[in-house]
Formats: C-alpha cells, sequence, structure tokens
C-alpha cells in the first residue's frame, strides 16, 4: 500500500510540474508573438515582488497569502492570461524559501499557480472575450464582475486542489480531508485580492497606469484585512490548542488512578497508547480518528475501577466468577465515558477491545467486521503488552512469542486481531493475558 502511494505521489509531482513548465513556456511563446507594454510588466513585477514582504501566514498551514496575488489578477485583467502566467512564475520563485528550492517543491509551487492563473483566465476570456475590452468598457460591468468571479473561482479551486493533493499524497492522508480542513476557508483570500485588483484595475483606466500609486491604500486595506481574518483563526486555533491540552492532561490524570488501582499492571496503560498509535500509523487508520484512539488507549482499564483490588491483584489463575467480574469492566468504562462529549469516537472503542474475532469475545460476542476497527486495534496492542510484561501468575512471553499470537493478519487492517492459535502459548487466551 505505501509504495503504491509512494508511485502515485511520484506520478503526480512530475506530470503535474511538467504541466506547470509547459505553460510557463507556451506563455513566453505567446508573449513573443504578441507582447504586452514591457513597462507595465516590470512595474507589475516589481510590486508584486515587494508584496511578497507583507505576507500573512496562514494558521495550521505553511502557505501563506501575499499581495503579490492581488497583482497577477491586475495582470490577468490588463494583460491577459499569458502576461498572468508569467508573473505568477516570478511570484512563485521570489516566495519560495531559500532551504526548500528543490525541483519537486519548485515545480509543485510553479504549477500549483500557474495552472490556477492560466486556466481561470482563459475561461474568462473565452466566455467574455479580451478582458482588458471588458474592464474599459462601462456597459460591460456585468460581465466585467462575472469574468473576475471565475477568474478568482476557478484559480483557487485548481490551486488548492493541486496543494492539498500533494500535501496528501506526501503524508499518506485524505486528499478531501486535506482540502476541507486546511483550505476550503481560504477561499475568502481569493476573492479578496480579486475585488482588490478590479479596483486596481479601473483605477488604472480612468487615470493611467503609473496612478497605480493611487491603489496603494486599497492594497493596503487588503493586508490589513487579510492580518485580521488570520489573526483570528490563529487565536481561536491557539485556544482549541489550549483546549486540547487541558483535555489530555485530565485523560492523564484518569490513567494514574487506574495505575494506582491495578499495581500489576504499572505502566501498561502509557505503553498501550504508544503501541496503538504506532499500529495505528502502519495499517493507516484514519488521521481524523487517531486522537480518539489514543484517547481509548488512555481510558480503555477505566472500568476497572469498579472491578475489587484483590481479584485484580491475584497471583493466581481466576475464577470463573473472578473472571465473570473482570469482564464488567469494559460496559463501566463505557458508562463513565457515555457522559463526557468526546469530538471522536471513543466509547465503542472501550466497550469493544475485549471482542474477538469469532464472536467469542465479551461484553457484546461481537464478530468479524462488526468491531470497530480501533477496538481491533486496541486489543492487538493491549494483549501484546499483557503478554510481554510479568505477571505474578505467569511468566512473561519473548517478544517473538507474543508477537505470533497478536499479529497483523497478512489479508490487512480489515481482518486485524489477536489470536491465541500459536502452540507456543496458552490456549486459554483470556485468562493469559488478563488485560
Amino acid at each position: 500500500m505505501q509504495t503504491d502511494t509512494s508511485r502515485v505521489f511520484k506520478v503526480f509531482t512530475r506530470v503535474v510540474s511538467v504541466a506547470g513548465l509547459m505553460a510557463v513556456g507556451y506563455s513566453i511563446y505567446r508573449l513573443y508573438l504578441d507582447p504586452v507594454r514591457l513597462d507595465w510588466m516590470m512595474c507589475l513585477v516589481a510590486m508584486s515582488i515587494a508584496g511578497y514582504r507583507a505576507e500573512v501566514s496562514i494558521p495550521g498551514i505553511s502557505s501563506k497569502v501575499t499581495l503579490g496575488d492581488t497583482f497577477i489578477f491586475v495582470a490577468a485583467l490588463l494583460l491577459g492570461p499569458w502576461a498572468a502566467t508569467i508573473l505568477a512564475t516570478v511570484d512563485t520563485l521570489a516566495k519560495s524559501p531559500r532551504g526548500a528550492r528543490r525541483i519537486t517543491n519548485i515545480g509543485i509551487n510553479i504549477a500549483a499557480l500557474n495552472l490556477a492563473i492560466l486556466s481561470g483566465s482563459l475561461l474568462a476570456t473565452l466566455a467574455f472575450g479580451p478582458l482588458d475590452h471588458l474592464v474599459n468598457s462601462p456597459e460591460r460591468v456585468h460581465q466585467f464582475a462575472l469574468a473576475a468571479g471565475i477568474i478568482a473561482l476557478v484559480n483557487y479551486l485548481v490551486n488548492t486542489a493541486i496543494v492539498a493533493t500533494f500535501c496528501a499524497l506526501q503524508r499518506r492522508t485524505s486528499i478531501v480531508r486535506t482540502w476541507t480542513e486546511s483550505y476550503i476557508w481560504t477561499s475568502t483570500t481569493f476573492f479578496a485580492g480579486m475585488i482588490a485588483a478590479c479596483v486596481v484595475a479601473k483605477a488604472i483606466t480612468l487615470f493611467g497606469f503609473y496612478s497605480l500609486i493611487i491603489a496603494l491604500p486599497i492594497l493596503a486595506l487588503t493586508y490589513i484585512t487579510y492580518k485580521t481574518y488570520f489573526g483570528k483563526v490563529e487565536a481561536s486555533n491557539k485556544h482549541i490548542e489550549t483546549l486540547s491540552k487541558l483535555h489530555l492532561a485530565t485523560i492523564e490524570s484518569l490513567t494514574l488512578a487506574i495505575d494506582a488501582k491495578d499495581p500489576m499492571t504499572r505502566g501498561h496503560i502509557q505503553r498501550v497508547r504508544v503501541l496503538a498509535e504506532g499500529l495505528a500509523r502502519a495499517v493507516r487508520y484514519p488521521e481524523g480518528q487517531m486522537e480518539g484512539l489514543k484517547a481509548a488507549a488512555l481510558l480503555h482499564d477505566i472500568g476497572k475501577l469498579a472491578v475489587p483490588e484483590h481479584i485484580l491483584s491475584k497471583p493466581g489463575r481466576l475464577s470463573s466468577a473472578e473472571y465473570s467480574k473482570v469482564m464488567i469492566h469494559p460496559v463501566v468504562a463505557a458508562d463513565i465515558l457515555s457522559n463526557v462529549e468526546f469530538p471522536y469516537e471513543v466509547v465503542p472503542i472501550v466497550k469493544h477491545h475485549h471482542e474477538r474475532f469469532d464472536g467469542t469475545g465479551y461484553p457484546s460476542g461481537l464478530k468479524g467486521e462488526e468491531i470497530p476497527f480501533g477496538a481491533r486495534i486496541l486489543t492487538t496492542v493491549d494483549c501484546y503488552d499483557a503478554l510481554t510484561s510479568s505477571r505474578p501468575y505467569r511468566a512473561q512471553f519473548t517478544r517473538e512469542q507474543a508477537s505470533i499470537s497478536c499479529a497483523v493478519s497478512p489479508g490487512g487492517p480489515s481482518i486485524l486481531w489477536c489470536s491465541p492459535n500459536s502452540s507456543k502459548l496458552s490456549t486459554n487466551w483470556r485468562l493469559t493475558c488478563r488485560c
């Protein structure tokens, strides 16, 4: 699976990078056949590079918004799609950090902006004709507004789709989730930049190109809007992050109480959390549910608070009556945690982490894929850690022996399970693990 993903990532980056470079080359060729005013072009290039210094970081991702985007839109409206593509290339190179100037990064960055502005401006040109004619025509104001909207919308969709796909393939996460979580709400910046570009383009047609200085207050207002908007988003994100840390600290405090209740398994909960996260990433557990799995790993034994201590610390084999009292702890844990409104799946994982794939587990006797995926992962690592730890009632198993018992089936994560069928281990899995 990882090999396939790496292959797709390489193919995607190469295809998109080549497409972006071809767009640059063809734009240069078209400008050679039908040149625009060089002084206008150089002025826009200079202002785009200067505008890069007034950058605003987008919270949560490594991207930045600069005033250079506005000048690219101005170039599309006044000089056409080919000039805008060249300007986008220069702007992208200027924004590329020196330490990250690798071929892959530059190719993707160029392609994301070039293909976006080229496709948007070409579509608007096909629909309404030369865009500079729209800017100069008072009778076609509504068409000018529609053309600007098309450029902004297509630019936003193509740009963010390329970047989101690149990031998702690189991190091996969902493309749709990456786009919705990191880019869907950035649409306002594209439309705000286009509105500023329309005002600047109109001012140029009325007062001449070098009256661009008049538009500087408008650009400053755009920058302030970006800064204020993303500043509030960042403050909100920090508040959420603080609450998340407090939430995690509360959970970890509960784990100390669980450890104190069952001294035989001290440290077991933290080890299970680490193992659960590692195994989950190995079998491509959904990234959006990872926090829920980690919380469930920390809280999966909280129901043992209802189990008498003499049973938990008994050095010998449990009787059937004693084991029946141990078996209530997943249900007790689920009842306790059901009062907490977790923003992710926790209760089902905790409740069913002692189910078995053949349906002989507890408390509900679920079997196969009826058991939540997260619960199957938690059961596997829970058993593995129990087997590799010394207990008064049995000797510690080696990692090799435990790995035979708690294995990831070659059939894939859909049948991930903890199997007791090794001849090297006790056939009574539940009494052996007592985890």
